[in-house]
């Protein structure tokens, strides 16, 4: 038998496949194409996840007499990062009236985290004073120790309720110093003047 008949024999059993340097270099640039596709997509899949912006805002409810106001926030920020801030939202407005007490519900979103009401009182003198004239107080509450707050509409020292706002705060630590400073993430504000 001959070399030339061996050949053939052996070329007659399989095919053989020949790619040129172009083809080769086609199908290495497709397969990378598809793998960085892929990465990305599994990238972007997960930041949706991680920062989902369909999460719900709590919504805060405040009733004076026979009127009662569901609050979104005015103020919504990441508490991860508390930079990253929604466009502020409205004030809510529910007057109060003397002999009238403003009720604050909170749902346990809030509840069961520390969170604080600040109430803002002013001289019933004052007509339209400007902020410089709101009289503040402020109250923490630790987290599951109430849902509900009643706020008179005259503090002792004889001044009206002019607003409140709920507010869930977050810690920042410093890395340098090691300093934690707390800001709030989330506001919810009621006008009742």
């Amino acid at each position: 038998m001959s070399t030339t008949d061996a050949r053939t024999r052996r070329s007659a059993k399989r095919p053989r496949r020949v790619r040129s340097r172009r083809t080769r270099l086609i199908l290495r640039s497709l397969i990378a194409v598809v793998a960085v596709a892929a990465v990305v997509g599994v990238t972007f899949l997960v930041l949706a996840i991680v920062t989902d912006d369909t999460v719900e805002r709590p919504v805060v409810t405040a009733t004076a007499g026979d009127r009662t106001v569901e609050v979104e926030p005015f103020e919504w920020c990441d508490p991860q990062t508390p930079t990253e801030c929604d466009t502020p939202g409205e004030t809510a407005d529910i007057p109060v009236r003397e002999g009238t007490p403003l009720v604050i519900d909170v749902p346990d979103a809030i509840a069961k985290a520390p969170w604080s009401l600040k109430r803002y009182y002013v001289d019933p003198g004052v007509v339209d004073g400007g902020v410089g004239s709101l009289i503040p107080e402020e109250q923490i509450f630790t987290p599951g120790s109430t849902r509900s707050i009643t706020v008179p509409p005259v503090n002792p020292d004889g001044n009206v309720l002019a607003g409140v706002e709920i507010t869930l705060p977050t810690g920042i630590i410093d890395q340098a110093t090691g300093d934690v400073t707390y800001i709030d993430h989330a506001t919810w504000s009621i006008k009742t003047r």
